[in-house]
């Protein structure tokens, strides 16, 4: 199936205005997700690496990676800082050196179901905006298409790891 060709200022018009929209919608994201998070002294890197560990029962780094979406020295780094903390247990995999193994411990559990209870939706930014488009449209976004497009550069796993803490 051919390309649909757009001219050169639409397309270049149209991919402004995705990567304006992704920061705009970024920058509500990560205030809310940083408030969110600030008395259990976590940045959002960290919190995010906690929850695909407290997802699973064991992992390894690149796991973390993938379903945390970040690069792999990244998640490294954040693994290591979680380690100090006590909040993951790290160890190399017996059968292959190179492989880290990931484990949340019962004080990183207790973090995430700690920070999962403080969640309040009446102080959030984009609740606020989602319940203006509930109100007008009789439903909260389903983002479709920004599943679709998450699945297609990603693949089923990462997108059935976020649908995991919608259940």
């Amino acid at each position: 199936m051919e390309k649909e060709s757009y001219p050169k200022n639409s397309r270049n018009n149209y991919h402004h205005k995705i990567f304006q929209l992704s920061k705009a919608f970024w920058k509500i994201v990560e205030k809310d997700w940083n408030d969110w998070l600030s008395k259990s002294g976590l940045n959002i890197n960290e919190h995010n690496t906690l929850l695909v560990a407290y997802s699973k029962e064991c992992c390894t780094i690149t796991d973390i990676a993938l379903l945390g979406t970040m690069h792999i020295s990244t998640a490294v780094n954040f693994s290591k800082s979680l380690e100090k903390k006590g909040l993951l247990r790290l160890e190399k995999n017996n059968e292959d050196k190179r492989v880290t193994m990931v484990y949340i411990t019962e004080k990183g559990r207790k973090l995430v179901e700690d920070i999962e209870a403080q969640w309040e939706p009446n102080k959030s930014l984009f609740y606020d905006a989602v319940g203006e488009i509930e109100e007008v449209y009789g439903s909260k976004p389903h983002f479709g298409d920004i599943q679709a497009i998450v699945k297609n550069f990603y693949g089923d796993e990462v997108l059935d790891h976020i649908r995991h803490f919608n259940q």
